[in-house]
């Protein structure tokens, strides 16, 4: 692609990454944007007391070569190489995943495995009876897990996650669960599977995951690429199909940005982008409204003990369980989290706008069911605040993703405008794939490849199973 410049609006991994990936292969000049006061968006952290906490369980998965080069490019000597942690609560009892056969051998276990050996070949007898009917969530797992799994498991853990399951897009479900499989679990006893389940990842020795973000943004200023913090557009004119300009928000004034030769890359949520245009289409503001937006409660609890978990992330998929995953920082980095303490953040998501739990009543719940955990001891307890994370995911719903898809379509008309990240094209991804997306933009951007191997690039992204 030809372009005099580049603007980027938005400097989380996908918009970093792809000013990272255009000075890799050219010396397009390039303005990055960005409201906040520090880059990373979702995949940063934050600092509470002492602590730095991050927004999520983050992990450079290293299997791959590109993020592999990147990391430790960027990070150098401060990098970690952990082990894969992962435990699932379940029927009051903590497996590992992938579970060890030693831990199965009870009678609860048992008698679990047993119902769900029997529900799964029923599945495929309701599939053979059902396979040339339409499929949802609901009819996918049932049919590759068994009734059993889909009501105990995955139907209460997707409504907490994504919301109603009924409702939730068919190729979501395929393109993010196709890879698991009885089979594919069953394999890990005797060949453990980095596919499944990496079994080592990156992560920041100092810092937190936001150690990339800031490190990436060094890298970036030094290749003569503008950072603008607490910088945000408030207008973008459209004329003759193509971005002419914009006005720009920085802390001291507003600046007004001719962009006839340049390419604006957005990754702000695209339902905003289309409130800043200037010729925005009725029909596409009334689809955006319908967008379903997720939010997150992130329950941040410090014990005055060196750990407090048995594995760094736990999963809760049942219903009783308000909150649907549980990490602990200091196992990520013990050099995030004050000497001889633990901090554990529990993720509560939630739709935004709806009727939900206050922030008080979100501390009260979940300390209640954390203290009903064998292996946590509560009244070592030091701490507990809540943080409110606005926007955390667009929901996986049918309705939503083609609303999504169509604005999409229609933005793609403007000739100067791409559009990348979570809420900039409404894919479900963590910073691996953030990071990989950026970098596929860039080869465009940069000319390395052309407007059609893009495409089918990102199709063929878009198809890779996200498991982090």
């Amino acid at each position: 692609m030809s372009t005099n410049k580049i603007i980027i609006l938005g400097a989380g991994p996908s918009g970093l990454s792809t000013a990272y990936g255009v000075k890799k292969n050219s010396e397009i000049d390039i303005e990055i944007y960005e409201k906040k006061n520090k880059v990373g968006g979702l995949a940063g952290s934050f600092s509470i007391d002492k602590d730095i906490v991050d927004y999520g369980p983050h992990r450079l998965a290293i299997q791959n070569p590109q993020i592999k080069k990147i990391a430790e490019t960027l990070l150098k000597s401060n990098i970690l190489i952990n082990k894969s942690q992962h435990g699932v609560q379940f029927k009051s009892k903590l497996y590992q995943f992938p579970p060890k056969i030693k831990d199965l051998i009870n009678i609860k276990s048992i008698i679990l495995i047993s119902k769900i050996i029997i529900s799964y070949f029923s599945g495929k007898i309701h599939w053979f009876v059902n396979r040339y009917g339409n499929e949802n969530f609901n009819d996918f797992v049932h049919h590759q897990f068994g009734k059993y799994f889909l009501d105990q498991i995955a139907k209460p853990m997707s409504t907490k996650v994504w919301g109603d399951s009924n409702k939730i897009d068919p190729n979501f479900v395929t393109q993010r669960f196709s890879m698991i499989k009885p089979f594919e679990i069953f394999k890990q006893f005797i060949f453990p599977s980095p596919k499944l389940n990496p079994s080592i990842f990156y992560y920041p020795k100092y810092g937190g995951f936001q150690a990339i973000w800031d490190a990436m943004k060094d890298s970036l200023e030094n290749n003569r690429v503008k950072v603008n913090l607490e910088s945000y557009p408030t207008k973008i004119f459209i004329e003759k199909n193509k971005i002419s300009y914009l006005e720009i928000q920085n802390k001291d004034q507003c600046i007004k940005i001719n962009t006839e030769d340049t390419t604006v890359v957005s990754s702000i949520p695209i339902f905003n982008l289309l409130k800043l245009m200037n010729k925005a289409d009725d029909n596409l503001l009334e689809l955006a409204k319908k967008v379903r937006v997720r939010s997150m409660y992130l329950v941040i609890m410090k014990f005055n003990q060196n750990q407090t978990l048995p594995y760094r992330t736990l999963i809760f998929p049942e219903k009783k369980f308000i909150f649907n995953r549980i990490f602990e920082q200091n196992l990520y980095s013990r050099n995030t989290v004050e000497d001889n303490k633990s901090v554990i953040v529990a993720d509560i998501t939630f739709d935004k706008d709806s009727e939900f739990h206050s922030a008080e009543k979100i501390e009260e719940i979940v300390k209640a069911q954390v203290g009903s955990l064998k292996y946590v001891n509560i009244d070592k307890l030091e701490s507990i605040k809540v943080e409110l994370v606005e926007y955390a995911y667009v929901s996986p719903e049918e309705q939503t993703r083609k609303n999504f898809q169509f604005i999409e379509r229609k933005l793609n008309e403007i000739e100067n405008l791409e559009l990348i990240g979570r809420f900039g094209v409404g894919e479900y991804d963590n910073s691996d794939y953030a990071i990989l997306n950026g970098l596929n933009l860039s080869d465009f951007l940069s000319s390395k490849i052309s407007k059609i191997e893009y495409e089918l690039i990102k199709s063929g992204t878009s198809q890779e199973k996200i498991l982090g």
